[in-house]
């Protein structure tokens, strides 16, 4: 038994199959049916009330038959709706409710206002929420670069690719947010000549016109390396490669394969 003052109340109000008859009716109105549902939803509001002033007045009420839910005996469940934009406070909240609104569904659209957010683990689009955006391609196929044309390398295969950024059929990495990207492109050119000129360029967006570029003039008749790296601003959607350009004289070809050895590049989101 529970109590609730000097009243006894029974402990547990979940079976009103008992009451009255089918035909049954209290002054106001009522039916079985009627007072067996709402006595339901009095059990639902008791037990989010239970040992406040309102609880002991809706269990009053339940023991006496006085089941209007009019008269704000009986509170009213709140919908999941109803908890997202907090429209009424006189209501109670149950598991369910809970379930259904915003609070715990990490796929709705969640808006925090003048909020602080504490060492955030940020998801670029990414496979999972706790890594970041980098890929690093090298060239693997035999390719050819002709004298004094700039040629963008396709690097057709990667060593990492987390967030699958990088598009090894055009040799392109696209940025998913906007952010400081650090970019490192490299090459090796096969036997250039003495005092040929070989210039290793980055690009945005596919200009064969490189903005970012690393010179170097070749001695003798060694194969040549060429490194360049830059920290560059990238917007959603943009892309960077690698483009190449000689003046050797003929097609010249480049350094491929062996797990990127040779030729190829790496980019790292560093901030946003």
């Amino acid at each position: 038994m529970a109590n609730t003052g000097t009243t006894a109340y029974p402990a547990a109000l979940d079976d009103f199959t008992n009451v009255g008859t089918a035909t049954y009716e209290d002054d106001a109105g009522f039916g079985h049916t009627d007072l067996h549902n709402q006595a339901h939803e009095a059990i639902e509001a008791i037990e989010s009330v239970m040992g406040t002033t309102a609880g002991t007045s809706v269990l009053k009420n339940v023991s006496a038959g006085q089941f209007v839910a009019t008269t704000g005996d009986i509170p009213v469940k709140a919908s999941g709706a109803e908890i997202d934009t907090g429209t009424d406070d006189a209501k109670f909240v149950t598991a369910k409710a809970i379930t259904d609104s915003k609070i715990t569904q990490n796929d709705k659209e969640q808006t925090l206002t003048n909020k602080t957010l504490t060492n955030p683990t940020i998801n670029f689009t990414d496979k999972a929420s706790n890594v970041n955006v980098k890929a690093s391609a090298y060239r693997n196929a035999a390719l050819n670069i002709n004298d004094q044309t700039w040629t963008e390398v396709v690097c057709d295969a990667e060593l990492y690719d987390v967030g699958e950024d990088f598009n090894v059929a055009n040799g392109r990495f696209t940025a998913p947010v906007a952010g400081y990207y650090l970019v490192s492109a490299y090459l090796s050119l096969q036997a250039p000549g003495d005092q040929k000129r070989i210039i290793l360029g980055i690009s945005k967006d596919g200009s064969n016109d490189p903005a970012y570029r690393a010179y170097t003039t070749a001695s003798g008749t060694n194969d040549h390396g060429l490194v360049l790296s830059r920290i560059l601003y990238l917007t959603v959607g943009q892309t960077v490669s690698l483009w190449v350009w000689h003046n050797a004289g003929g097609a010249k070809g480049l350094n491929t394969g062996d797990s990127g050895r040779y030729t190829g590049i790496d980019v790292h989101l560093l901030s946003v």
